[in-house]
């Protein structure tokens, strides 16, 4: 078995690794509380000197700010998605948790800025081209994907050590299997969620 591999982040600055962590799981340092729709656990942790250095640079000036917590957070990966996705994406200001709390900051974080600045996870858009399928350009308006585009920034991908692409699609995106085959014929892995 593996083990998981933790770190906290703060703006996209690394804050803290799993292995800088020690936890406290005496009976001080665990807690289980009953809430309305089940439980909520705590477990308090030390920082070495290292990691508590660090987390101190990360968070100095950063008030409020939030602390994010990864384990196994995809790595040399990117994010795929549509323009249409993309755009969405960047509009929307508040991610509420089960638990109603909101992972944006106080509406400033966006899910772009969430996924590329906090998570640290480059995003690839997918651009289409709209062509006229008809005479004199009328008729039917197709929309095609612009793999000319998608080349480039594979081969910049590449260049900066991105070897994972992620196909991040909602029920109304139409990411072809071509679009899969020719990312994976570019040398990616490519996962699909």
């Amino acid at each position: 078995m593996r083990q998981a591999k933790y770190i906290e982040r703060v703006d996209g600055k690394l804050a803290i690794k799993g292995d800088e962590l020690t936890l406290d799981t005496s009976s001080r340092g665990v807690a289980i509380l009953s809430t309305g729709g089940g439980y909520r656990w705590h477990v308090a942790v030390r920082h070495n000197v290292e990691g508590a250095k660090r987390f101190g640079e990360a968070i100095a000036g950063k008030f409020g700010r939030p602390i994010d917590s990864f384990i196994d957070a995809p790595e040399n990966t990117s994010v795929l998605l549509t323009e249409e996705t993309y755009n969405r994406l960047h509009s929307m200001t508040s991610f509420q948790t089960l638990e109603g709390w909101d992972i944006a900051f106080h509406g400033f974080d966006n899910g772009i800025y969430i996924i590329e600045n906090r998570s640290q996870i480059p995003i690839t858009q997918i651009k289409t081209i709209k062509t006229n399928n008809g005479e004199n350009n009328e008729g039917v308006t197709s929309e095609n994907f612009d793999f000319d585009d998608l080349k480039a920034q594979l081969d910049e991908l590449k260049n900066s050590g991105i070897n994972t692409i992620i196909i991040a699609q909602d029920k109304n995106d139409n990411i072809t299997i071509q679009v899969e085959n020719f990312i994976a014929e570019n040398g990616f892995k490519v996962i699909r969620k």
